[in-house]
């Protein structure tokens, strides 16, 4: 969360304007200051290794003004003594809609390192809206790679388990990045436009993708860019997708699907939409440059008013990726992780050449098991705490990944991993310090019967 600091006995209090923040002759984009705890400047900074100072003049900020901002190296300078001085830890990349997701009452959190709109009222509302009608979802937080280069199809072909030499421009696919070793780096969407190559990562994972990619980089004639910073996703899901994006996007003919995404030319310029999907729940992601962000999310709130769309938030986006049993990075995969093992063979290509990992997942293939897989689990009335271990007539067999409640059943579910001997739907288990222990259940959760309480 964002740690506000202040100087001199000074509390900071709170800023409710939108302030540019321009250091070094780098843009940093837009943050809303708000709410901050006033601490012990210096105490504070021992402990913020990592963290960006920002130096703001109390009585000068105002909307639209540009601040220096000042390393933790640099806390000995001197500040002039006729004026107060405020410092802003920044311990989380703020959404580039704050304000507007504030304004219309939506409460935050944070994945990975990125805020993200936690909710805007009642979730069984917004649940409701995507499993019965449309809800616009922001997802800029997810983070975003750009390969361009005469090499870049032959060398992204080469690092990821999914064929990317038979995309044609203007498809997209789905893959994993893996080490020698087998386990997973990341999991990706890739689209495949004219002159470049789009690389979509969840939040915190694009450096280290980025570094994977420049380890193996030799020769090959390509150029990585992070470009999360300019570019930015939003997300319209639920089955009234095709009349939302008639509306806010003036597109009649049928929505691109999974793996296809199209250019549209919108009143700021140019954007894309992209086929997506969680489960059986259908949907359109809508690719925009950062700087047209707002434009974009305003014109569809403003054209679904009438259809009744509504606004979510990534609780919700977690209940249905649950329900629908699929894996997030880090959550519930990471580097210990075997694409295999989370159920990611929509993900990966058996007639590709060789990539990195390749030998682990064939062999692991060519056995036809491995020793662990992801797996439905169906709890009491609360849920339990994640990580929590797994345990079958005294072994431990397990262990959770992921847990929500479901504003559509009665109990609540998650993800695990379990031994591949307990992977028998309706196989009871022990959870360490929860009495009401867990079933395994079959994925994916949606569109089945109610698992029933695990007591």
């Amino acid at each position: 969360m964002h740690l506000g600091l202040a100087i001199d006995g000074e509390a900071a209090g709170s800023f409710e304007n939108d302030v540019d923040l321009v250091g070094v002759g780098v843009h940093m984009g837009g943050l809303r200051l708000a709410n901050f705890k006033a601490v012990d400047i210096q105490e504070e900074a021992r402990r913020l290794k990592d963290a960006v100072l920002l130096q703001l003049l109390r009585r000068k900020a105002g909307e639209g003004r540009q601040v220096p901002y000042i390393h933790a190296a640099m806390l000995r300078l001197r500040l002039p003594p006729d004026e107060t001085h405020t410092y802003i830890a920044v311990g989380m990349e703020p959404l580039t809609l704050h304000s507007i997701h504030k304004a219309r009452g939506a409460t935050f959190g944070e994945v990975q390192g990125r805020e993200v709109v936690s909710r805007y009222g009642d979730l069984r509302d917004e649940h409701a809206a995507a499993r019965l009608n449309a809800c616009l979802i922001d997802i800029s937080f997810r983070e975003m790679l750009r390969l361009t280069g005469e090499d870049r199809v032959s060398f992204l072909h080469g690092m990821v388990t999914n064929d990317v030499k038979r995309l044609a421009e203007g498809e997209v696919t789905y893959a994993a990045m893996a080490t020698a070793k087998g386990a997973l780096v990341a999991d990706m969407r890739i689209l495949r436009r004219s002159n470049d190559l789009l690389v979509d990562v969840e939040p915190g994972c694009a450096r280290a993708v980025e570094e994977f990619l420049r380890k193996y980089l030799i020769s090959e004639e390509v150029e990585i860019f992070d470009t999360s910073t300019e570019f930015a996703l939003l997300r319209v899901l639920g089955p009234e997708v095709h009349r939302i994006a008639a509306a806010a996007f003036g597109h009649e003919t049928p929505l691109p699907g999974h793996d296809h995404f199209i250019q549209i030319e919108l009143d700021s310029g140019s954007a894309w939409l992209i086929g997506a999907e969680l489960g059986s729940n259908r949907g359109v992601d809508l690719l925009v440059p950062r700087a047209q962000l707002a434009a974009a999310f305003e014109k569809t709130v403003h054209a679904g008013e009438t259809l009744g769309l509504r606004l979510a938030g990534f609780d919700t986006l977690e209940v249905l990726r649950v329900e629908a049993g699929i894996p997030r990075f880090p959550q519930d995969m990471d580097e210990q992780t075997l694409p295999l093992e989370a159920n990611l063979e929509r993900a990966i290509s058996y007639e590709k050449g060789c990539y990195i990992g390749q030998e682990v997942i064939a062999r692991a293939t060519f056995r036809g098991h491995v020793n662990r897989k992801l797996i439905g689990l169906a709890f009491g009335a609360m849920e339990p705490k994640r990580g929590s271990e797994l345990y079958r007539n005294g072994k431990r067999v397990g262990f959770i990944t992921s847990t929500v409640r479901s504003p559509a059943r009665t109990t609540a579910i998650g993800l695990g991993y379990v031994h591949r001997d307990s992977l028998e739907p309706g196989t009871r288990l022990d959870v360490a310090d929860y009495p009401p222990g867990a079933i395994v259940h079959a994925l994916p959760f949606a569109d089945s019967a109610d698992p029933g309480d695990a007591a």
